[in-house]
């Protein structure tokens, strides 16, 4: 569980903000969800940062920042889902994702948020 923001945009797109690993002496890292008809953007700062974006049948192709170097990185979404009413909601996320030009695995990313009460 983490605490993080929600926006409610307007037409159909919504944000979600939330810092990972809070527990991190150095405060973790931001994560920025921008959610779209059919899209979903993600906006990852601080180590390991990076940018991905999730829409069904189409491959994105970017970089992935580690305390190593950059690694060259592809994902193939499958699926992308979100709802989100009253700041309440979830995002569904599918893809296969590919590092240095080679097959790593599938994933599925569930996120699942709600106002603080």
């Amino acid at each position: 569980v983490t605490t993080g923001f929600f926006e409610d945009c307007g037409n159909g797109i919504c944000a979600l903000s939330y810092r990972e690993n809070e527990q991190n002496p150095d405060g973790g890292n931001t994560v920025l969800l921008l959610m779209e008809p059919e899209c979903v953007t993600m906006t990852r700062e601080g180590g390991n940062a990076t940018s991905m974006v999730f829409k069904r049948k189409n491959r994105f192709e970017g970089q992935y920042e580690t305390d190593y170097g950059m690694l060259s990185m592809g994902i193939y979404t499958t699926g992308v889902q979100w709802t989100a009413k009253d700041g309440e909601g979830s995002i569904r996320l599918r893809y296969q994702l590919d590092l240095q030009g080679r097959y790593s695995a599938m994933h599925t990313l569930e996120v699942r948020f709600a106002p603080n009460t």
